[in-house]
């Protein structure tokens, strides 16, 4: 599987937002590319090249649902910064509310559904959620960690 990425301005952005002293948050499932979780989160995100796995995206699903929550809340980390406050509480909560926000959108989603026989497999009928571990995964980091 690979992804192409298109920089719209982010680029831009992460460094005007860094010379202010306020750090990237990232949020998603944290651990080392081959780790299988990893993997699986990619596969339903993107859906897999042969199809078997219909894509199912949560993580830019739901950034593309809250971009305007999670700009204001990045206004705020801004603000503190240009009030001579540090900007770490307010990223702390925009990434604690993004987690809370990715993780409604793995448990709601509901299309595509699975495949019969997966349901029967599960013994449930909700895309993301077997053993819920891909739910509690999601963390965000800020800064270098990001």
């Amino acid at each position: 599987m690979s992804v192409q990425d298109i920089d719209l301005g982010m680029e831009q952005l992460i460094h005007d937002l860094d010379s202010m002293g306020v750090q990237l948050v990232s949020v998603g499932v944290r651990g080392d590319t081959d780790s299988d979780l990893v993997t699986i989160a990619a596969a339903n995100e993107f859906g897999t090249r042969d199809g078997h796995v219909p894509e199912r995206s949560f993580l830019r699903s739901t950034a593309d649902a809250h971009q305007a929550k999670y700009l204001d809340m990045l206004r705020d980390a801004v603000d503190d910064v240009l009030d001579g406050r540090s900007p770490d509480r307010s990223l702390r909560r925009l990434g604690s509310v993004a987690v809370g926000d990715v993780q409604r959108t793995i448990r709601d989603i509901k299309q595509p559904p699975n495949a019969p026989s997966t349901i029967r497999k599960k013994g449930s009928d909700n895309p993301l959620i077997d053993t819920g571990r891909l739910r509690q995964s999601i963390e965000y980091a800020i800064g270098e960690d990001a």
